[in-house]
């Protein structure tokens, strides 16, 4: 995949969706830090936000900025969606929006 995402000159972004039904996972971050490793743009999706509590959604972030921080020294950017709900579709759709432009 690296070798695909690479030898696209036409690639704007690449959206790396981390499901947020489980806790962030490693996975996750060594595929972004390849991507940051290579040039290659990248937004976070948070998929999954209608099945978790408030809890977990609060654990889950925490988790991922901390994790992120780990990987790349800043805090991270992201939308937050749900499919169920609908939460964060605008937002999402905005940023694919300015993207093409």
């Amino acid at each position: 995949m690296q070798e695909f995402l690479t030898q696209r000159p036409s690639l704007k972004v690449v959206f790396v969706l981390v499901d947020w039904s489980i806790q962030p996972q490693t996975i996750d971050f060594e595929f972004m830090k390849v991507l940051k490793e290579d040039q290659i743009p990248f937004e976070i999706i948070i998929t999954k936000t209608d099945k978790s509590n408030q809890k977990d959604l609060y654990k889950n972030t925490i988790a991922l900025q901390n994790m992120y921080e780990k990987y790349f020294w800043n805090k991270p950017n992201f939308i937050m969606t749900s499919s169920i709900k609908g939460r964060g579709k605008d937002n999402l759709l905005d940023k694919i929006e300015k993207i093409l432009q």
